[in-house]
C-alpha cells in the first residue's frame, strides 16, 4: 500500500504544484484585468468631468464672439453721439446711425441671425403677429401693409415673429364717397 501511496503522492504533488502555478497565473491575470478596469474607470470619470466643464464653459462663454461684435457697434454709437453733439448736424447724426445699423445687421448675419422680409408679404401666422389691420390702396387684402417689428430667424429657427399691420384692401365705398363729396364741394 505504501508503494501505491507513494506513487500517488508524486502525482498529487505534481497536480498540486500545477494547480498552484495555475492559481498564481490566474491571480496575476486577474490583478492585471482589475488594474486595467480601474484605469479605464478613472479615465472615464475624468472624461465625464472634462465634458461637464467644457459644456458649462460653452454655455457661460458661448456668446463671447457675438458680444465682441456688438461692442464694436456700441463704440460706433458713442462716436456718433460725440460727433453729433460737437457739430450739431442732424444729417450727419442720421447718416452715422444708418451706418451703425448697417454694421449691426452685418454682425448679426455673421452669427446666423437674419431678417425675414415682411413688408408686402402674404400674412403668415407662423412668421407674423397681427397687431392691427388697415385699409390700403397699394397692398392687397391679407398681405402685410406695414411692419411694426421685423421678424428674425437664427439659422433656420424663427427667434422673433414680426409684429405687422395687415391690409384689409381698399376701403369699401371710398370712391363713391369722394365722388359724392365733389358736388358738395362745388356747391360751396
Amino acid at each position: 500500500m505504501s508503494d501505491t501511496e507513494q506513487g500517488e503522492k508524486p502525482d498529487d504533488q505534481q497536480k498540486n504544484e500545477s494547480d498552484s502555478i495555475d492559481i498564481d497565473a490566474l491571480k496575476t491575470e486577474l490583478d492585471k484585468w482589475k488594474n486595467d478596469f480601474l484605469y479605464l474607470k478613472a479615465e472615464f470619470e475624468n472624461f465625464k468631468k472634462r465634458s461637464i466643464k467644457e459644456r458649462s464653459d460653452l454655455i457661460k462663454y458661448g456668446g463671447e464672439y457675438a458680444f465682441i461684435g456688438i461692442l464694436a457697434v456700441l463704440d460706433n454709437f458713442d462716436r456718433a453721439l460725440k460727433v453729433s453733439s460737437e457739430e450739431g448736424s442732424f444729417k450727419s447724426l442720421k447718416d452715422g446711425v444708418e451706418l451703425i445699423a448697417k454694421e449691426f445687421r452685418s454682425v448679426l448675419q455673421q452669427y446666423g441671425v437674419t431678417e425675414i422680409p415682411a413688408q408686402g408679404a402674404r400674412f403668415d401666422p407662423a412668421l407674423h403677429d397681427a397687431v392691427g389691420s388697415a385699409n390700403s390702396d397699394t397692398v392687397a387684402e391679407g398681405y402685410v401693409a406695414s411692419v411694426v417689428k421685423t421678424p428674425y430667424k437664427f439659422h433656420d429657427k424663427i427667434i422673433r415673429a414680426g409684429q405687422v399691420i395687415v391690409s384689409l384692401g381698399p376701403k369699401k365705398g371710398e370712391k363713391e364717397t369722394s365722388s359724392e363729396a365733389t358736388p358738395d364741394d362745388n356747391a360751396k
